[in-house]
């Protein structure tokens, strides 16, 4: 929500002012940056980092989404490589995209399963475990229900991020996830779509605020609230119309919403 060409150090200290207890950053956001720094940072301001952004390309062996080739062991160690910059800042959970296959690539469900126990193996040496994030608008995993059958792949050691606008953009509804053991969700992500566009042709930027879009977001975080879920929930809004507006007061604003929603 915040742009990204704000320091690390500087969303923190704002997310801490505004009222968050938490904050979900991008890997690239740490980039000559101290870890130590923003670890004293997060201790001062009190805010979490739960999650962090993020790997792709390792389901179908596309390098490009990460900015290397597509060799399956170099998108391996780009991932590695990530998933320790978490652990270098504190942070247990790493979100992992799977297939972008409107890119070309051939996603094949049985390579991506052996790829992601790749990973979590990993994560379990280094402390920081990657999280599946369907997205609605492509690939393989569009929606809930694929993404569930999914993690179940991997029993215990896997988890899902569930995020309002994935949920409406892949077909679904706020309701898919009622049935889910709360243990198997990382963290839930929640924004709105722009009332003016359809469905198929809506895209991440054309998110909008929670209540200013289309979604019944009232309902998601009721259900969220009835699994017994008590873990992070984020708000990411990637619409940069955004980032014109002061970043404080747009946290300020942000967190007004969500306790509007789920208090």
């Amino acid at each position: 929500m915040l742009s990204k060409e704000m320091s690390i150090l500087d969303k923190i200290k704002i997310a801490g002012r505004s009222g968050f207890d938490g904050i979900e950053p991008w890997v690239d956001d740490f980039i000559s940056v101290n870890p130590n720094d923003v670890k004293k940072c997060c201790l001062d301001y009190g805010i979490s980092i739960p999650t962090i952004i993020q790997i792709s390309g390792w389901f179908e062996n596309d390098g490009g989404l990460m900015g290397i080739g597509d060799n399956h062991q170099e998108i391996i160690e780009e991932c590695k490589r990530r998933m320790e910059i978490a652990v270098s800042i504190g942070c247990g959970w790493i979100i992992a995209m799977p297939s972008f296959s409107h890119r070309g690539k051939v996603s094949d469900w049985n390579l991506g399963v052996e790829y992601f126990h790749e990973l979590l193996q990993i994560g379990k040496q280094i402390g920081c475990m990657p999280t599946i994030e369907f997205m609605g608008q492509t690939g393989l995993i569009n929606n809930y229900f694929t993404c569930k059958k999914f993690i179940d792949e991997f029993g215990d050691d896997a988890k899902m991020v569930i995020d309002s606008y994935h949920l409406w953009r892949g077909g679904g509804s706020v309701d898919d996830f009622l049935k889910i053991d709360k243990s198997q969700v990382s963290v839930f992500h929640i924004s709105d779509a722009d009332k003016s566009i359809d469905r198929e042709k809506h895209m991440d930027r054309n998110r909008v605020m929670p209540m200013d879009g289309k979604i019944d977001l009232k309902k998601f975080a009721d259900n969220v609230k009835k699994i017994g879920f008590d873990g992070f929930v984020n708000i990411g809004v990637y619409n940069q119309k955004l980032w014109s507006i002061n970043p404080l007061e747009l946290c300020v604003d942000s967190i007004r919403r969500l306790r509007e929603l789920f208090l």
